[in-house]
């Protein structure tokens, strides 16, 4: 496990009883979208169709396995993450929801599934990529896909403001803010860790390439109302047989 998933782990663990309560504002005030539309649009890209295996990676509390658990007539539906705190948290939800039989939860890391290749028909992934070595993670996602396998990621664009001094001093300036509104030096901690794995569209298609993906559209979509925070990029990608 790399050390941004690592910290990851430990940032999720402090705040994971919470987490729940407070990812829907989070995102929406740092990426300028709802998260019930960050996750509508990751389901609709991934296209799941009746029967798909589909792997949810970076599950954390759930939501996105959920959706696919309740929203389409998917086979097998794994959920991975290696924070067993926020597993709990997924497995009291599917519970709630009535759909713990429809959703295995898996505590591994992303950047080295416990998972046989060509898996699974889809992968799919909301906001969570850039806590792992994107590189890394991209390479098991293309291994445990079959070939002509569908992947759909949602996670944080990259803000082209973010260069240099006054790049650092807004990130500085994001960091005392979000260790105030969160109260959890760990998972502020996570979040400044992420900075160097949060990549803007050619990026994304630069990576997809080399981890043997076909891109089918990498779309961003900048924050509405604040220029300097980030915004929310969208990824379509078939594996190559």
């Amino acid at each position: 496990m790399s050390d941004i998933s690592k910290q990851a782990v430990a940032g999720f663990t402090d705040v994971a009883a919470s987490y729940d309560s407070t990812i829907a504002a989070e995102v929406e005030k740092y990426c300028g979208m709802p998260y019930a539309e960050v996750l509508r649009r990751a389901l609709d890209a991934a296209a799941v169709a009746p029967g798909d295996r589909v792997l949810d990676v970076g599950t954390g509390t759930g939501a996105l396995a959920l959706a696919v658990a309740g929203g389409t007539s998917a086979g097998r539906i794994v959920a991975i993450d290696p924070t067993r705190a926020m597993l709990e948290q997924a497995q009291q939800n599917a519970a709630r929801a009535n759909l713990a039989e429809r959703v295995s939860l898996c505590c591994g890391s992303a950047e080295a599934f416990p998972f046989r290749d060509s898996s699974f028909d889809v992968v799919l992934t909301s906001m969570a990529m850039h806590h792992t070595d994107v590189r890394r993670t991209l390479g098991e996602m293309a291994r445990v896909l079959r070939p002509g396998g569908r992947l759909a990621i949602a996670d944080v664009s990259r803000n082209p403001r973010w260069k240099g001094l006054v790049g650092l001093l807004l990130r500085a300036a994001m960091a005392i803010y979000h260790l105030i509104a969160t109260r959890s030096l760990a998972i502020t901690r996570a979040e400044l860790a992420t900075y160097h794995q949060i990549f803007a569209k050619a990026d994304w298609e630069t990576m997809l390439k080399e981890a043997g993906f076909q891109s089918l559209g990498v779309t961003e979509f900048p924050h509405p109302t604040n220029s300097w925070f980030s915004g929310v990029v969208l990824v379509q990608a078939y594996r190559q047989g």
